[in-house]
């Protein structure tokens, strides 16, 4: 008989990534000596932006999914005052992992996952 499987999505259902990645790129920004803001916009925002526009092109298959990282950090990394024309893939993979470090090292579960719990089929239109 084959036991059932069951996938959990870790990012905000049973980890609190938002929280995980504020302490991710705010301590980041710190130990690197960035900027706090640029023209008024805190740098963990900046960050957010960037990354929420980065996404879709991945989740649409037009980046892979180390591309979307680099591009990422290719887009911040000027905004804080370092010069990425020299830098090769293996810089900016050296680069996100500074963040990527922190942010799984942040990773708290939520107190009470209540809803992982809860046995329900999945959304119409899910892939599952």
């Amino acid at each position: 008989m084959t036991a059932p499987l069951i996938l959990f999505d870790l990012d905000g259902t049973l980890v609190d990534s938002h929280a995980a990645e504020r302490t991710a790129i705010t301590g980041w920004i710190r130990d690197a000596g960035f900027r706090a803001d640029v023209e008024g916009t805190p740098s963990d925002v900046i960050w957010r932006r960037i990354s929420d526009a980065t996404f879709p092109d991945y989740f649409a298959g037009r980046t892979t999914f180390l591309e979307q990282r680099r591009i990422r950090v290719r887009r911040f990394l000027p905004l804080m005052g370092v010069d990425v024309m020299s830098l090769s893939d293996v810089d900016l993979d050296a680069w996100f992992d500074e963040y990527r470090r922190r942010y799984e090292a942040a990773w708290r579960p939520f107190p009470t996952p209540r809803s992982a719990w809860r046995a329900s089929p999945p959304p119409t239109g899910s892939p599952c």
